[in-house]
């Protein structure tokens, strides 16, 4: 007897079909989809490295964010301007990943900050073989 419970196919080409949608979605709200080992995430507002921020090229951790205006306050202090810069990173719960999420991952962008969206394959009922 197995403790192993399998579900049919057509469960995972359902929970497939709901993955390549939510891929879909993020894409044409303008995140950007990477991929390292078995995870996926979403990036919006951030520039690869090797790209120039303000004229000087980034360096450091191999990601760097687009430098906005001050909302908070007129004179365009420090720490605001840190605040806008600092990305907000979305861990998803167990369940079909970021697609439940997608108003609230939205939400998050709209706040003008960037966004960094982590998709871990084996918390989102996905088919792994490996």
């Amino acid at each position: 007897m197995s403790c192993l419970y399998r579900r049919p196919f057509s469960w995972y080409a359902c929970v497939e079909f709901l993955f390549l949608v939510k891929h879909i979605v993020l894409l044409s709200a303008g995140f950007t989809a990477h991929h390292l080992r078995c995870h996926t995430y979403y990036t919006k507002g951030i520039a690869p490295r090797g790209t120039t921020r303000g004229g000087v090229a980034s360096q450091g951790s191999g990601l760097t964010t687009h430098l906005k205006g001050c909302d908070t306050c007129e004179s365009g202090c420090e720490k605001c301007e840190n605040e806008k810069d600092t990305p907000v990173l979305f861990l998803h719960g167990v369940g079909i990943g970021l697609l439940p999420y997608i108003p609230f991952v939205m939400k998050l962008v709209a706040t003008g900050r960037p966004v960094i969206a982590l998709e871990c394959a084996h918390l989102g009922m996905r088919l792994r073989l490996k």
